[in-house]
């Protein structure tokens, strides 16, 4: 017979049990539990008496029980008595001759009082109905047949999936552990791909109460997986009446209208699903949605308007008879060489559209065009021929934004031009490197790793250990450098000059007036070293100053404050719609500043910082999101992700590893494996340097083979 285990199931059942029967200990003496008070006397416990119903001593009800005023409610804990050498039973503990009496049940007051059992939560009526609700526009779906969209999906019908109970309470430290180990094996399972393993976990952990917003829009993004809109758009309306800021609970629901063909629907959750919680991943959804409503987006403002009350105006810039109306205006007259524009209205290049330029000539070669010089994302200038009729002039009124936008631009490319240079310089570097290792290897030399032949060399060499430990602080192939031209002689003070070299290498002061400095070692957070590979995504250090750090939230925000701060998050989403990033960075600190420094909008601020390649600072916000909530998994994942940006990839593998574990995001897992990847390689690389590291001390015939080299 096979070893008896509890499932987690079984586990959470009996968490759930035991938390009621301490709340309650009279619901022992139920005709439904006399196995468990069986069991309890079979293992030398002991179970407290009832009060007869004749007792003169006065008795009072609780929870529907008649319980004598001279006791108290006797707990779970004091009821039952195990003696210390356990469950065992010795064979001096017998069964009485006598079979025991019935336990005596204490009867209630009335029927009305007996205590009924929770049901589950319920939304309004006709509010699920309403969602679910076809928008059947006949014109529209004999022009658009069901089979030229392979993303729709029929209805399913009940029974869905079970809800929480209604008017769950706060759930105690023994619900909230069996609830974590739930929501842990609902991750792991995902991971392995086991989406209905991981759905019948959150189904446990939501109908035994204490479940969260975010916990049912993960179960209804679940449901959705398996074919099944509208039990996930039943999920995410109790979500949202749990939580009516959850912005996933808004993104999951839409994406479900969007299956069903819901198209207004569908644009509604998902526009308030984007101002609460941007998604890049939504975008395409939100846009192809609008499309099907018959909604535009100004690229400008990133409002939405409907084509129709645009329709004249197409029609005027594309249409023959546009062009020549437009021609007999003279709409491009007023250009003249030197002036600041913006362009618009472009059909074939929509990128281009809202981007600032300057005029440069008239097209010699067609006199309906302009030679623009555009300026495009990270500082990039580009000289682009456009159409008179799809030029802006830029007013004096714009004089002002349209100075400062130049300056950012002017910064952005000066930045880009250094990074430009420093990658050139470390290309060639890198192939002068590997023309080294080449030449070392047709010389015969042994093929070794590089720290292992920079160990090797060091140990032929009268060097102090500060020299080692500044050569050992550089790449191998760096140090190499160094000891190369060591070894060609004719220098005196070999451990100074060792210094000073690389001192240079590591951009550390080179004056020896200093005095000794005390060897430094790598900090835990610094970038990890990678000898290898080249990564294109690496980051530097941002030199500019962080953004201001929100002040202490003492008191409630006021409703001229909350208004103010709905105002910005709204322009906030609009820039973001466009893609101006500055400007929603702007936006965000406003916020963070006029007292809604929540976790969510940390973390949203740190989000927009990693994009502007400034990594330090993400850091730096989504840590204070985690001290305000250490629950928040974007918070983690943002934070992975600017410790990946930066080489470090350890600190990238815990916290992507532990955004995951509170909120699985499946665009995050390539990410995590790629981290994980790095840092075992990381791991064997320590491995080896260190197994080198006592054989090159131990062997100076190789160090002088290698001097010979």
């Amino acid at each position: 017979m096979g070893e008896i285990t509890l499932e987690p199931d079984d586990i959470v059942a009996l968490a759930v049990a035991t938390e009621r029967l301490t709340a309650n200990p009279s619901l022992l003496h139920l005709p439904e539990l006399q196995f468990f008070r069986e069991l309890l006397l079979s293992w030398g416990g002991r179970v407290a008496p009832q009060k007869n119903e004749g007792n003169s001593n006065p008795a009072t009800t609780v929870d529907g029980l008649k319980i004598d005023a001279e006791d108290t409610p006797i707990r779970v804990s004091e009821a039952l008595h195990v003696p210390e050498d356990g469950p065992e039973v010795t064979n001096k503990t017998k069964a009485p001759e006598k079979p025991p009496k019935p336990v005596e049940v204490l009867e209630l007051e009335s029927d009305d009082e007996a205590p009924a059992p929770r049901g589950q939560m319920d939304l309004p009526p006709g509010e699920l109905e309403g969602e679910l609700d076809s928008e059947e526009d006949p014109e529209k779906d004999k022009a658009e047949p069901p089979g030229d969209d392979p993303e729709r999906m029929t209805k399913d019908s009940p029974p869905y999936p079970p809800l929480p109970p209604a008017g769950s309470t706060e759930p105690s430290e023994a619900r909230k552990k069996a609830l974590a180990k739930v929501k842990n094996l609902a991750g792991q399972a995902l991971e392995r791909g086991e989406i209905n393993k991981a759905l019948d976990q959150y189904t446990l952990a939501i109908s035994t109460g204490g479940a969260s917003a975010l916990m049912l829009a993960t179960r209804g993004a679940l449901l959705l997986k398996q074919r099944r809109p509208c039990a996930a758009i039943r999920d995410c309306c109790v979500a949202l009446k749990l939580n009516p800021d959850c912005g996933k609970a808004f993104h999951v629901r839409g994406l479900a209208h969007r299956k069903l063909g819901h198209w207004k629907k569908a644009h509604r959750d998902l526009s308030q699903g984007q101002k609460l919680d941007f998604s890049e991943e939504s975008v395409s959804v939100h846009m192809f949605v609008a499309k099907k409503v018959g909604l535009q987006q100004d690229i400008r403002t990133g409002r939405w308007y409907h084509a129709e009350g645009a329709q004249k105006a197409v029609e005027l810039l594309f249409t023959e008879e546009g062009k020549e109306k437009r021609h007999a205006r003279g709409s491009s007259a007023d250009l003249r060489p030197g002036q600041a524009v913006r362009i618009g209205g472009l059909q074939k290049a929509p990128h281009l559209n809202g981007k600032r330029g300057i005029v440069q000539r008239l097209n010699p070669n067609d006199k309906s065009r302009w030679e623009v010089e555009v300026r495009l994302d990270r500082g990039r200038l580009e000289v682009k021929s456009i159409r008179g009729e799809n030029i802006i002039v830029v007013r004096a009124a714009e004089a002002e934004g349209w100075k400062e936008d130049e300056r950012r631009h002017g910064e952005e490319r000066h930045r880009r031009e250094k990074e430009e240079e420093a990658w050139k310089q470390e290309q060639e570097k890198k192939k002068r490197l590997e023309e080294q290792k080449k030449n070392l290897k047709a010389d015969g030399f042994p093929d070794m790793d590089p720290s292992e032949r920079l160990e090797a060399e060091m140990s032929g060499l009268p060097l102090d250990e500060e020299a080692m430990s500044l050569l050992r602080r550089l790449r191998p192939m760096e140090a190499m450098d160094i000891v190369n031209q060591v070894h060609q002689g004719g220098i005196g003070g070999l451990s100074t000059f060792v210094r000073l070299k690389a001192r240079q290498r590591l951009g550390e002061p080179d004056s020896e007036d200093e005095g000794p400095r005390p060897v430094k070692t790598p900090a835990k957070e610094s970038k990890e070293e990678d000898v290898d590979e080249y990564d294109p995504e690496c980051l530097s250090e941002e030199v500019e100053p962080f953004p201001p750090t929100p002040p202490p939230a003492d008191d409630e925000p006021s409703e001229e404050q909350l208004e103010a701060m709905a105002k910005l998050k709204a322009a906030a989403s609009d820039a973001l719609e466009t893609g101006d990033l500055q400007t929603a960075l702007e936006k965000y600190t406003g916020v963070l500043q006029g007292g809604g420094a929540t976790a969510l909008m940390l973390t949203k601020r740190g989000e927009l910082l990693l994009k502007q390649r400034r990594p330090c600072a993400a850091i730096r916000d989504c840590t204070a999101a985690l001290e305000a909530n250490p629950d928040c998994g974007k918070a983690y994942r943002v934070r992975g992700a600017a410790h990946r940006a930066l080489g470090r990839w350890r600190e990238a593998l815990r916290d992507l590893a532990e955004g995951q574990r509170l909120d699985y995001d499946e665009g995050t897992a390539s990410v995590q494996k790629v981290v994980a990847d790095r840092v075992r390689a990381l791991e064997a690389r320590s491995g080896r340097k260190r197994t080198s590291g006592s054989t090159g001390a131990s062997t100076p015939d190789t160090a002088k083979r290698t001097r010979a080299a």
